[in-house]
Formats: C-alpha cells, sequence, structure tokens
C-alpha cells in the first residue's frame, strides 16, 4: 500500500486495519498528471507545469528551481497551511539538520500521496533568509495523461535575478 510519512510512524503501534480505520488512507492514490502553477504575485512571475503525480515535492522545488533560473543553493519547504505556515502541514528539504524542522521529509513525499484537489493552493518557501515565497496552485489533475517527466507548459514573465546585485557589488569591495 502507498503511504504517506505519516502513517509509516504509527506502524509499530498498530497492525494495517486499525492504522486505516484511524488514519484512513487512499487505497488507489491519484495517478496521472498534475498541472501545478508556482508564482510570485508581486513580480508577476508565473510557471505551469505538466508533473506526474508519482514526482516527490523534492522533485516539484527541483522543477521550480528550473523554471526562473535559480541555483539550488538553499534549503526550501512546502507548506499547506497559507494563513499560518508554521501552524500546518509541512514538508523540507532533506537536507534540514534534524531538529530544525517539524515537518515531513519532501523527498519522500509523491504528490499522489497528498491527495491534492483542483483549485488547491500551497506556499513553496525557497531560501529561508532571502525570503522567496511562491504560491503554488493545483490548477488541474489530469488522471489519464501518464507522462513521464515534468514539462513546462505556460510561462509569464521573465526570470528574476535570485540575488540581489547590490549585495553582490558591496561583496567585491
Amino acid at each position: 500500500m502507498n503511504t504517506n510519512t505519516f502513517a509509516d510512524v504509527f506502524r509499530t503501534h498498530f497492525d494495517e486495519k486499525a492504522l486505516v480505520s484511524l488514519y484512513p488512507i487512499n487505497p488507489n492514490p491519484p495517478t496521472g498528471t498534475y498541472l501545478i502553477r508556482a508564482e510570485l504575485p508581486a513580480h508577476k512571475v508565473s510557471r505551469t507545469m505538466a508533473i506526474p503525480a508519482t514526482y516527490t515535492l523534492d522533485a516539484l522545488h527541483g522543477m521550480i528551481q528550473q523554471t526562473v533560473d535559480f541555483d539550488d543553493d538553499h534549503l526550501y519547504g512546502f507548506f499547506f497551511n497559507l494563513r499560518d505556515p508554521y501552524n500546518g502541514e509541512q514538508y523540507y528539504d532533506p537536507r534540514m539538520e534534524a531538529g530544525h524542522a517539524d515537518g515531513y521529509p519532501a523527498e519522500t513525499t509523491t504528490l499522489a500521496s497528498l491527495n491534492l484537489y483542483e483549485g488547491q493552493r500551497f506556499l513553496y518557501k525557497f531560501d529561508f533568509g532571502a525570503g522567496w515565497e511562491f504560491t503554488v496552485t493545483v490548477v488541474r489533475h489530469l488522471p489519464d495523461d501518464e507522462a513521464e517527466t515534468a514539462t513546462i507548459v505556460e510561462q509569464k514573465g521573465t526570470s528574476l535575478e535570485q540575488y540581489d546585485t547590490d549585495w553582490d557589488d558591496e561583496e567585491e569591495d
């Protein structure tokens, strides 16, 4: 059975039947492809991607990085409570040090295991110091589309400079 990390913690205490009664697990997780839009509203930049349901949040992070031409040199997290990100479901970069994150590992959490729905929005934060915050929207779920790789479907706005160029100039002085 395909389950997320949350259920795995309880497997040592409950058999499968009892576990399912406590935390209903979808025995038929979504298949196909999700159309997902990541946007920086203040900068009028958005990227819509077609991503297989089997991809992990870590792979989604990589795809977002690629679409906006950022270097993958900082930590990231996905937050499913837009109003209060640190008091809701959270998934973190596998490079995060133990004890510094209250969430689940992004590298083992598939999109299918999240039971995403069309119109759902969540937050993707990259580089906690610089504070890049992307609003991520599940635009559409295509259950019969069995794409093997992620692709860019639409791009709006030009990629931004990841680093403040004024800061770079100061470092050279």
